[in-house]
């Protein structure tokens, strides 16, 4: 007799993992080419270059940009990791603990600004090759749209189908302060 082997993960479709997913694919896209067309039409045509002095700091936005944008995926990463194995786990209390814990937006804030300073930067530099410059504002327009999108993906793992399909339904609308309250009841009963 032939044995059948169960699924460890759950049945993956392309195209509706591609539709899920489409977002990040399009809108850097349209980012950059916005961000292209500004570049070309307003920047270009205008001459609205700055100094060398003032374009070399864009080396140290990019460095406090990277660590920012670095802890603040790796945060969420670990928020990811930590919901997950309250899934695998089946353990209620962490899960509801995770999955209502969010990123301040003030990490936002400062990651929004300090990419576009970094955008702007790109932009009003004066490149010797308009081929050159084009690059430089594509792929900085692409990475920043990305990691806006890793960030806002990651911020909310119930999004993800793998959650949705593991998660018991009961614990998506439950309300954490309803748990801690029924938790603290319990306390206090055992301590009388």
């Amino acid at each position: 007799m032939e044995q059948t082997k169960k699924r460890i993960f759950p049945k993956w479709n392309f195209w509706k993992a591609m539709l899920r997913y489409a977002h990040v694919f399009i809108l850097p896209i349209i980012t950059a080419y916005i961000s292209v067309i500004f570049w070309k039409c307003v920047i270009l045509k205008y001459q609205l270059f700055v100094s060398k002095e003032i374009t070399e700091t864009s080396s140290e936005i990019m460095v406090a940009y990277a660590i920012i944008a670095a802890l603040v995926i790796n945060e969420l990463w670990g928020k990811v990791k930590k919901v997950s194995k309250a899934v695998l786990n089946n353990d209620k209390k962490e899960f509801l603990t995770q999955r209502d814990e969010k990123m301040p937006l003030l990490f936002y804030i400062g990651l929004g600004i300090l990419g576009l300073l970094l955008l702007w930067l790109h932009m009003v530099t004066q490149y010797d090759d308009l081929k050159a410059g084009k690059l430089s504002v594509i792929s900085t327009a692409i990475v920043i749209t990305l990691l806006a999108i890793m960030a806002f993906e990651l911020d909310n793992p119930m999004r993800n189908n793998w959650f949705k399909q593991r998660v018991n339904p009961e614990w998506l609308t439950e309300n954490i302060d309803n748990m801690i309250s029924e938790h603290e009841n319990v306390n206090d009963k055992t301590a009388d």
